[in-house]
């Protein structure tokens, strides 16, 4: 079961653009992710369609607080109007550093992260995510097993359910200041 989170990141990047961001960053995670991959490839390929947009690829990072709060400080040596990061808490850590140097979400700098966590709506502002459906995926994984158990089936012939993912729009991003 898989998530299609290069849709989300193209939403994303539309966001980001339909506020007037035209200079952007990705806040890369572990090198080894095939899920970093597909999520930069989605963005570069949105960018090279969308004339007049620049995206630069900072990384790779630490997916967690401590990772959010490097990738802020590279990103201050070539900052751009909108941050994608590789996931929720990354973009959490980001946040807690740009208060603590000064630098506001969204006035500043808008800022999106992936996966939906739980608290991505309790922050403040509440931050803008790629949204994973977790629960689908459950689902059909839960629908995977039961086929291969109730049956003969073998592993290789059940196939991969990819599930599609959004954007939930919040008080992270905003227009360019």
């Amino acid at each position: 079961m898989t998530p299609d989170t290069s849709i989300g990141m193209r939403e994303a990047f539309n966001h980001l653009v339909g506020l007037g961001h035209t200079h952007m960053t990705y806040l890369s995670g572990p090198s080894t992710s095939w899920q970093d991959g597909i999520r930069w490839r989605a963005l570069s390929d949105r960018c090279g369609r969308s004339p007049g947009t620049h995206l630069q690829h900072r990384g790779p990072f630490s997916p967690t607080l401590r990772g959010g709060a490097q990738a802020y400080r590279a990103w201050r040596e070539r900052p751009t109007t909108g941050v994608i990061a590789y996931n929720d808490l990354m973009a959490i850590g980001f946040m807690r550093e740009a208060s603590a140097d000064g630098c506001s979400v969204p006035g500043d700098v808008s800022l999106i992260g992936c996966d939906d966590i739980p608290f991505a709506q309790l922050l403040a502002p509440p931050l803008t995510s790629v949204r994973v459906n977790q629960y689908l995926i459950g689902v059909n994984a839960a629908r995977g097993l039961l086929s291969i158990v109730g049956s003969n089936t073998p592993r290789s012939d059940v196939r991969d359910v990819v599930t599609p993912t959004d954007l939930a729009v919040r008080g992270s991003t905003g227009p360019t200041s």
